[in-house]
């Protein structure tokens, strides 16, 4: 016998048994589940009624009871018995914006008459991002932007490998959610500027190759184990009715540079022009794969290091992506922390940059020390002593709110920060470099353009010896696939930049783990 699933209004109907979160899926719901759905995050929140399981042991241990008694539940673990009603919860807004800008650039990509407009498109582990263009002239049409869908099969690359390893349908599924959120900033595309899509020629897609594969419905596996190989580093055109998407151009895929460094970053290099300069730049993308280039006119050398989605809001306790209501940025003054939050709503959660900025004022505060340990009441001075919890294993953020940085958030931005910065050192060592000879930082990415340089130095994130150096350039893939689209040598220059990339890998690298190691601590404040 069949239930009836009620999804914010939409009824489906369905005979299959699972959880919430497969049921949704399934159904075409978003779901923000970090954690693939293990039941560890606590994020895949959903407001449900009608007959369900009873509660878990991982809900009781995630939910509060008012909460439980008010309705919410996992959606990993609830399992409907019957017909349910089910609300979601998770945030998906970050924007959407219309533009009229010209590249700054010249613009001589070639284009044929009724087919005069491109798509530009970074598909990133939390956010993807697609840009309209002129052909013609250069100008930006539309830019759509959103929470990628996947995220629902985990918040990094190794949750949605692995789900494509334990499921033989999450590659198709992966696929799907993909295709469906690009499609649907077509429509919104035609929907806004009564553009058609029929007059879309070409499109140049980039992101990292995890996400290409599953893009392309290539199987990642070999891209989590070792030796690493991926089933493609793409750069190659194919058309885009092969890949169900609805205009009848051509899409390029940029080329990657290996398994854990793909087209986002070859694009950011085409970006920054890091790979022209005369001094040695640094090109870092702060995101989930902390993936980072060393580069002048002579050299171009690679690395990525799993720092892990701590810095796009997951796992941490009160985290969430960068949407309305997400605390930004927190700063410490003599009376207590302030806090401001994006589009100055409620605040609801707490961002990337937002935990940055947290853990470099409770640093400020005296409240942990250079270990990252919370201190005791009796060991700190100051305001922060009253802000602990009972247990003292959380720092009162908002008291509005409630909420708090707590000593488990604490440890995984350590082991986020350390990574990125063990990286650095290992680039550097590499080609026995010193940080006073590095002419620029390009600190790339959606996020990376919203970090307060001075809380990332007092962490230990970025090295404070580059600070006046540091340049934040933004969604630099986004801007390579751009220029690839708008120029007609940029796909070849994508290639080129590839074609000469030197990869560091760094399992096993007795200097980086040392490093890493180190890096662990926080600076002396």
């Amino acid at each position: 016998m069949g239930m009836k699933l009620e999804i914010d209004g939409a009824v489906v109907e369905t005979r299959r048994q699972g959880s919430l979160l497969e049921l949704m899926l399934e159904a075409g719901a978003f779901v923000d589940a970090p954690c693939g759905g293990k039941g560890r995050c606590g994020k895949c929140r959903v407001a449900a009624s009608g007959e369900l399981s009873p509660p878990t042991e991982a809900e009781r241990r995630l939910l509060s009871p008012a909460e439980l008694a008010d309705g919410i539940r996992l959606a990993c673990e609830a399992k409907p018995l019957g017909d349910v009603q089910v609300r979601t919860l998770s945030r998906t807004d970050i924007g959407v914006e219309v533009s009229g800008s010209a590249a700054e650039y010249p613009v001589d990509a070639p284009w044929s008459e009724g087919r005069d407009v491109g798509m530009a498109v970074d598909i990133g582990t939390t956010t993807v991002v697609a840009y309209f263009h002129s052909l013609a002239d250069g100008r930006l049409l539309y830019t759509a932007s959103g929470i990628n869908g996947q995220r629902a099969y985990g918040a990094d690359v190794i949750s949605r490998i692995a789900a494509c390893m334990d499921d033989p349908n999450a590659l198709a599924a992966q696929q799907r959610v993909i295709v469906a959120q690009l499609n649907g900033y077509l429509g919104d595309f035609e929907r806004a500027t009564g553009v058609g899509r029929a007059r879309i020629g070409r499109a140049v897609i980039v992101g990292n190759t995890t996400m290409q594969h599953l893009l392309c419905g290539l199987d990642p596996a070999g891209i989590a184990v070792a030796p690493f190989v991926p089933k493609s580093l793409f750069g190659i055109p194919q058309p885009a009715r092969e890949l169900d998407l609805a205009f009848d151009g051509e899409v390029y895929h940029g080329p990657g540079i290996s398994a854990y460094v793909g087209a986002d970053i070859t694009a950011g290099l085409l970006a920054s022009g890091a790979a022209e300069c005369d001094a040695p730049a640094l090109l870092i993308d702060v995101g989930t794969n902390g993936e980072m280039a060393l580069a002048d006119k002579h050299r171009l050398v690679c690395c990525s290091t799993a720092a892990g989605p701590a810095f796009e809001g997951a796992h941490i306790r009160y985290g969430v992506g960068g949407v309305a209501g997400a605390i930004s940025q927190v700063n410490c003054t003599p009376d207590g922390f302030s806090i401001a939050t994006i589009g100055d709503q409620p605040p609801i959660g707490i961002c990337g940059s937002g935990i940055i900025d947290a853990v470099a004022a409770v640093l400020e505060a005296g409240a942990i020390d250079e270990t990252g340990r919370i201190l005791d009441e009796d060991e700190i001075e100051g305001f922060a002593a009253g802000l602990l919890s009972e247990d003292g294993d959380e720092i009162l953020l908002d008291s509005a709110s409630g909420i708090t940085l707590t000593q488990e958030d604490v440890r995984v931005v350590q082991l986020a920060k350390a990574a990125i910065a063990a990286g650095i050192d290992t680039l550097l060592h590499s080609q026995g470099l010193t940080l006073g000879q590095i002419g620029k930082l390009y600190i790339a990415g959606g996020f990376g353009a919203h970090i307060n340089k001075v809380s990332a130095c007092a962490i230990g994130l970025l090295p404070i010896e580059l600070i006046d150096r540091m340049e934040f350039i933004g969604n630099a893939a986004g801007m390579g696939a751009r220029r690839a689209l708008l120029t007609a040598d940029g796909c070849d220059r994508l290639r080129a930049l590839a074609a000469r990339a030197e990869y560091i890998e760094l399992s096993g690298d007795k200097f980086f783990e040392e490093r890493y190691v180190e890096q662990m601590l926080f600076p002396e404040q």
